[in-house]
């Protein structure tokens, strides 16, 4: 049976009131007044529900490596990157984090040096460690093709499976990451309907981490929720 977590990212309301909602949490520390201890992050997680899972997202510091490596023309990770992503994978355990989500902006540009380092990430960074590795782009990136090459390496790309669906690209199995924003369009917000759709396309997966962002995240968390408690009756 798929399990789907889904959840926003951002606390600005508390965790009581985030906890009734969603039951994920897209985690950005540097959103936060000041990066908070080990202890507290450990104390996140004893005091989280059962079930409950952070998505730690990595930090400037190893995106704005990686991006610097891939500007210079390197395909080879070096110090700096490795003990920035160490760095990210110590606040993972102290989370117990289920995945580390890789945010690239888009002077990380298509291309055979970009691709080839992202594929040391998977084997030489990944491979040691127990959450998933997430990957979403921002820039040039082409969803169909994007899709194809992280799938061939074994990393999850995080994209919206609404413009998958209309761009005819099949779901296939393992683990997904879906972003939900807001439809195109005149009618913005996705309804019940979308997200029963939704939850069909999960079930050809053993996890989706669905990431709501945007002005009507609330609302879509709400929906999803409604949805997938009509679902397990």
């Amino acid at each position: 049976m798929t399990k789907l977590y889904y959840g926003c990212d951002e606390l600005d309301r508390g965790w009581d009131h985030y906890f009734k909602r969603c039951n994920a949490l897209q985690l950005d520390l540097e959103t936060l007044d000041a990066l908070p201890k080990t202890a507290t992050l450990n104390r996140w997680r004893v005091e989280s529900p059962k079930g409950f899972s952070f998505t730690l997202c990595a930090d400037s510091k190893f995106v704005n490596a990686l991006t610097r490596l891939s500007a210079r023309g390197a395909t080879e990770l070096d110090a700096a990157a490795r003990e920035a992503w160490q760095a990210n994978v110590d606040r993972a355990h102290a989370l117990a984090a289920r995945a580390i989500l890789i945010r690239t902006p888009a002077n990380f540009r298509p291309g055979q040096i970009s691709r080839d380092l992202l594929e040391k990430v998977v084997n030489e960074l990944a491979a040691p460690i127990k959450p998933l590795v997430i990957w979403e782009s921002d820039g040039l990136w082409q969803l169909r093709d994007t899709l194809e090459f992280a799938n061939s390496i074994g990393l999850v790309y995080a994209h919206d499976p609404f413009i998958a669906y209309r761009e005819e690209i099949p779901h296939t199995s393992g683990d997904a990451a879906w972003v939900l924003t807001e439809r195109a369009g005149l009618r913005r917000k996705l309804d019940q309907f979308d997200m029963e759709t939704m939850i069909d396309w999960a079930d050809n997966y053993q996890r989706v981490f669905c990431f709501m962002r945007g002005r009507f995240k609330w609302e879509h968390a709400r929906e999803l929720k409604v949805a997938l408690e009509y679902d397990a009756l």
